[in-house]
């Protein structure tokens, strides 16, 4: 049997989320065809990251982005996510016939063609077939840098039939589905479609050989994909043309399948990672009822990190979701103004997602609410109105910056024209392109911190935390004695509050110098931003306990 290597690719930004970077779409793809080729997924990514130098485009951000001890630092240094260059060519197998690269952000691509470089010089003769949402927006592009065949949307549509065509060319190349390659010079395109049955999609075997093993909070971890594609046609997300724009479900039964075979195989950790997670709220309803009842002794421990919309969801539902074993939801609120939301083609407005919140609460069923600042539109006003609607509400809000997504709506009708798409670092968060008469990078910079702020207040009513004895001096924090890293950021969160509640100046302080003080430093955000947010009428909410506390209490709480 041929032997063929699935990779997720290294990529390189500020942050990453190691639990959010379980190749899913690799294990479910492999798992097609692991009964008839030698299969192995190879995760390039991993959890190893080195420090690197950003891109020269990205020197402007790092008057916002760098070494911070505080509590409200938003990013330090610049990963290298995975494998190094050289480490490729190492880990590239001699014996790779066929390579399966999954890429799937536009903003990430140059990592993919790197890869591919390598396997070219590693395994001359070796076929590499790419897949993934960026190569099937633009899968000429990924035939240019290399590879021999893209996948565009569902690949166990396609990889089968491919793999055969590889081998001895014993179907016609025209007739698979969902398939890009070079024919006479020009990209060819074949019919492209969507798997009505997903119950006909065996489930991802993480028994395939992988190198990782994923866990969350001690328990074994794994993603499940029980539906595809979302109806919604939110302006700035484009998953619905590669996904489709309806919501296809697997049968309830076929996902119960599904987590008993992975419990029996010791995982009590899942993650829905559903396009939109409920659309169909009687599916859901019957999937939770089945998970409560198959599962009574509550060892699972379920999530929804992808996101769930509050319209999905009602009362009842909520209450199902924490006898299931919801650990907490995340819900995207987006924005608070309603106009706002009906113009982003949102389905949910701010009332209904408080309801959601309220019922939450009394189950004490945690929220991390989402939101997004710095969009085509948007104003620096009514993004501070959504922090502050947040504040006081029992959660913790989840502040997303606004990325081009190409394809998107917001993208092909506003921002096209004025980013070269060459460019690819330029789509992700970290880089906050969009500016505009309304708002400048260190606008959205500045409420990013006020979110990093809020949430700390939030942990701090929670637990009720104290500080250690510190003391300011001549701009410097001294802490009488040496603590853990928790109580250090704790103590240096509230001396840096106490300076801003009594003089309206944010400071951030920098490495411990002399083995005895903190540098205070002031932070670049906008003073306008730092007032408004300083006189208005707050109140903040503790995110478990839902102990609310007003702007004076907070305040006072903070006085050193």
């Amino acid at each position: 049997m041929k032997n063929v290597y699935f990779i997720q690719p290294q990529i390189e930004d500020f942050y990453t989320t190691p639990i959010r970077n379980i190749p899913l779409g690799l294990i479910q793809i492999a798992t097609t065809v692991k009964n008839c080729y030698n299969v192995k997924i190879l995760d390039f990514r991993n959890n190893k990251k080195k420090k690197i130098n950003p891109p020269e485009i990205f020197k402007p951000l790092l008057q916002f982005y760098h070494e911070n001890t505080s509590p409200f630092s938003l990013y330090k240094n610049y990963y290298r996510f995975g494998l190094s260059k050289d480490e490729m060519m190492t880990n590239i197998p001699d014996d790779g016939e066929i390579f399966c690269i999954s890429s799937m952000f536009t903003t990430y691509s140059k990592t993919t063609f790197e890869l591919i470089e390598c396997i070219r010089k590693k395994v001359q003769n070796a076929k590499v077939i790419v897949g993934g949402i960026d190569a099937s927006i633009r899968p000429d592009v990924y035939l240019k840098n290399g590879a021999d065949f893209v996948i565009i949307g569902e690949g166990e549509l396609s990889l089968g039939n491919l793999l055969g065509y590889i081998e001895n060319k014993r179907a016609p190349i025209e007739s698979i589905p969902n398939l890009a390659y070079i024919k006479n010079g020009k990209t060819t395109i074949n019919r492209t479609s969507l798997i009505e049955d997903l119950d006909s999609v065996p489930h991802p075997d993480y028994n395939i050989d992988y190198v990782s093993d994923f866990t969350l909070n001690g328990k074994k971890h794994a993603m499940i994909m029980s539906s595809r594609g979302c109806p919604y046609k939110c302006k700035f997300c484009s998953i619905y043309k590669v996904m489709g724009d309806r919501t296809r479900t697997r049968s309830v039964e076929n996902v119960i399948d599904e987590i008993d075979e992975k419990v029996k195989n010791g995982f009590t950790s899942f993650d829905f990672e559903d396009d939109n997670f409920g659309q169909n709220k009687k599916w859901l309803n019957n999937l939770l009822d089945c998970i409560i009842k198959y599962y009574p002794n509550k060892n699972l421990s379920l999530y929804a990190m992808n996101g769930i919309t509050a319209s999905n969801l009602d009362k009842n539902t909520v209450h199902k979701m924490k006898k299931a074993g919801f650990e907490y939801l995340n819900l995207s609120l987006v924005h608070t103004n309603e106009n706002f939301q009906q113009a982003l083609m949102r389905p949910v407005t701010t009332g209904y997602f408080s309801e959601i919140l309220r019922f939450c609460e009394k189950i004490n069923l945690p929220v991390i609410a989402y939101i997004i600042l710095g969009m085509p539109g948007d104003t620096i006003d009514d993004m501070l109105k959504s922090i502050l609607f947040l504040s006081g509400k029992k959660c913790l809000i989840g502040p997303s910056i606004f990325y081009l997504t190409p394809e998107s709506d917001l993208y092909n009708k506003i921002i096209k024209d004025r980013f070269e798409i060459d460019c690819v670092e330029i789509l992700r968060s970290t880089y906050i392109a969009y500016e505009c008469n309304e708002f400048k990078r260190k606008n959205i910079a500045t409420l990013f911190i006020i979110t990093r702020i809020i949430n700390f207040i939030k942990k701090i009513i929670d637990e009720s935390l104290k500080p250690c004895e510190f003391n300011i001096e001549n701009g410097k924090v001294y802490i009488k004695e040496e603590l853990p890293g928790k109580e250090i950021k704790i103590t240096l969160g509230f001396a840096i509050l106490d300076i801003l509640f009594k003089t309206g100046k944010l400071f951030y302080t920098g490495r411990k110098e002399k083995g005895k003080f903190y540098p205070l430093i002031e932070e670049n955000v906008n003073q306008n931003i730092i007032e408004n947010f300083l006189n208005a009428d707050w109140n903040i909410c503790g995110f478990l306990s839902g102990k609310i506390m007003s702007k004076k209490q907070v305040i006072n709480m903070f006085k050193s």
